[in-house]
């Protein structure tokens, strides 16, 4: 016996998938829409964001993508903070990415009490190297550096347990080496 069969009725129910920029301070700010994507204009000009919302990507974001000289690629993204990070009020989160080479990426995050503030820090941050040894090392926060050997991730962090003991750095090597005596004279880094 056949059961009829009845489809679900569209929803009516349209929200703006642009809404949240004008709800995080972003009221001013102007957009052209097309083929599915809103790029940004005046102020956000080179900034875009998706006009349809992805069911596997959890939250919106605007984004930017910048060439640099030497090869280097930036990605800028704003993106509504997570509930546990806007307790203290700081509701817009931002991350300013810098592709130093294929597969080498240099990330910086911060937090910000709106769009317009977030924007204005990370257009204006700037990521930092300093060469030590002939290696150049890349900031991504305050006491957090990374760096690469060959196939090799380097990273120095600098952590203190209390406040009366003395502050130090770690460091962590991870990666891969095509051999183990690649591997083991990688690993004598550490000593």
């Amino acid at each position: 016996m056949n059961t009829p069969t009845t489809e679900a009725e569209p929803s009516t129910e349209h929200k703006d998938p642009l809404a949240w920029i004008k709800e995080l301070g972003g009221q001013d700010f102007e957009f052209e829409i097309r083929h599915g994507y809103a790029r940004g204009t005046g102020a956000l000009d080179g900034w875009s964001a998706s006009e349809t919302p992805y069911p596997h990507y959890p939250h919106n974001e605007l984004s930017k993508h910048i060439e640099l000289p030497g090869g280097h690629l930036l990605l800028l993204s704003i993106h509504p903070a997570h509930k546990s990070e806007s307790a203290n009020g700081d509701l817009v989160a931002w991350s300013s990415i810098l592709r130093v080479s294929e597969g080498r990426y240099v990330r910086a995050h911060g937090k910000a009490k709106n769009l317009p503030v977030a924007l204005t820090e990370v257009t204006q941050f700037s990521h930092t190297s300093r060469d030590i040894g002939g290696i150049t090392w890349w900031q991504e926060s305050e006491g957090r550096w990374v760096s690469w050997i060959g196939g090799s991730t380097l990273r120095a962090m600098r952590f203190k347990d209390s406040s009366d003991s003395p502050e130090y750095w770690n460091l962590e090597i991870s990666g891969h080496a095509p051999s183990f005596e690649e591997a083991a004279l990688l690993a004598t880094l550490r000593n």
